[in-house]
C-alpha cells in the first residue's frame, strides 16, 4: 500500500520543506494540484449545492505558479518520494 499526500496551495518557498518531511516521515508521493485556468470571479455558492453558501474550493489568491517548476522543486528536495500532479 502507498500513502501520497494531495495538496493545492503552498507557494514555491515552501514546497522543499513540505517534500522533505513527507520524504523524512515515509510517505510515498506528493500530488500538485493546479488549475489551468482560473475564472475571474470566484463566488462562494458551488453551483450543484444550491441554496447553501459553501468556501471556494480554491483560494481568492491570483497567484498562479508553473507546476513543472514546483514539481522539479519537490523532486530535487528529496530522495525517493514520488511527485505527480493532478491534472497533467
Amino acid at each position: 500500500m502507498t500513502i501520497d499526500i494531495a495538496m493545492y496551495g503552498p507557494g514555491p518557498e515552501q514546497l522543499p520543506h513540505i517534500a522533505r518531511r513527507a520524504d523524512e516521515l515515509g510517505f510515498d508521493g506528493l500530488w500538485l494540484g493546479e488549475h489551468i485556468a482560473v475564472p475571474e470571479d470566484m463566488g462562494s455558492e458551488h453551483p450543484y449545492c444550491t441554496g447553501r453558501s459553501t468556501p471556494a474550493v480554491i483560494s481568492a489568491d491570483p497567484r498562479m505558479y508553473d507546476i513543472w517548476t514546483m514539481v522539479g522543486t519537490m523532486i530535487n528536495a528529496t530522495r525517493r518520494i514520488s511527485v505527480a500532479t493532478g491534472i497533467y
